[in-house]
């Protein structure tokens, strides 16, 4: 966006005490289709083998969060959130690379994830990462009114 200062933030690693401000972002975030704070839970508990689930802070300031789930061939992304306030300053950015990064160094060679159709910021950010569009799914969101867009990047990642 002109004239949007660049944000200068950190991720860490998303604990169970950070999900009092992560739940009241995915409120904003997915109004319609939003975690409860028990799936949050039982996705912390899986552990860092099979998921990993960060967050984003500027001045100590929780302003975006992401996850993704690792499987045997392919790594999938299952949130990247950053509150109103903060977007077109890098945190999607900043967290995606991480993402990324994480499964290129556990060898995963693919990673997939959904978005909805009608979200073109979070479409523009993955088609900048070199996502690709393969399917369509039909009604996948909002009980059905919305469809989803699959997309798939290859890794190794190497910009």
């Amino acid at each position: 966006m002109p004239g949007s200062a660049v944000l200068v933030a950190t991720a860490r690693l998303m604990t169970t005490d950070d999900l009092p401000r992560v739940l009241a972002a995915e409120q904003l975030c997915f109004p319609q289709e939003n975690w409860s704070e028990q799936t949050f839970r039982d996705e912390l508990r899986y552990g860092p083998d099979a998921r990993s689930y960060i967050v984003a802070e500027r001045s100590g300031i929780q302003v975006g969060y992401a996850g993704m789930k690792y499987g045997p061939h392919e790594a999938r992304i299952v949130k990247l959130a950053v509150a109103p306030e903060h977007r077109h300053r890098g945190v999607g950015r900043l967290l995606l690379f991480i993402l990324l990064r994480d499964a290129s160094a556990r060898g995963h060679t693919e990673v997939h994830l959904e978005v909805r159709s009608d979200n073109r910021q979070a479409l523009r950010l993955y088609e900048s990462a070199h996502f690709e569009r393969v399917a369509v799914r039909r009604g996948y969101y909002d009980q059905g009114k919305v469809d989803a867009i699959a997309m798939r990047r290859q890794l190794p990642f190497l910009d």
